[in-house]
């Protein structure tokens, strides 16, 4: 009997071998994806950063070009406000001419 023992003994130390040795292969490979799902997850850190830095610089150019086209507006807006002025005051002084040449005529008339 001690020799089915022995044997059984055997058998089981055998099969315990067996499964350390996969779960030691198993648990490598995990190491393995664990290492490469950290290079990845890097990988994607460097990647957001560029992407970050490059919306920073778009964000930044299109501020730039909105205050430039803010300024163009206003200087537009100020040489049209200017340009009204002279046509008011134009339009006043043909207005008093109109006026005068008006009077002048009625009194012609009498």
């Amino acid at each position: 009997m001690a020799k089915e023992q022995l044997d059984r003994m055997e058998a089981l130390l055998t099969q315990l071998v067996g499964t350390v040795g996969k779960l030691s292969a198993e648990f490598q490979e995990m190491k393995e994806d664990m290492q490469t799902f950290k290079e990845d997850q890097q990988a994607m850190k460097e990647d957001m950063q560029a992407f970050k830095v490059e919306i920073k610089n778009e964000i930044h150019d299109l501020k730039t070009d909105l205050h430039a086209s803010i300024e163009k507006s206003e200087e537009r807006h100020h040489e049209i406000t200017q340009q009204f002025r002279f046509i008011r005051i134009d339009q006043d002084l043909l207005w008093e001419k109109t006026v005068r040449h008006e009077r002048d005529l009625a009194q012609l008339k009498k």
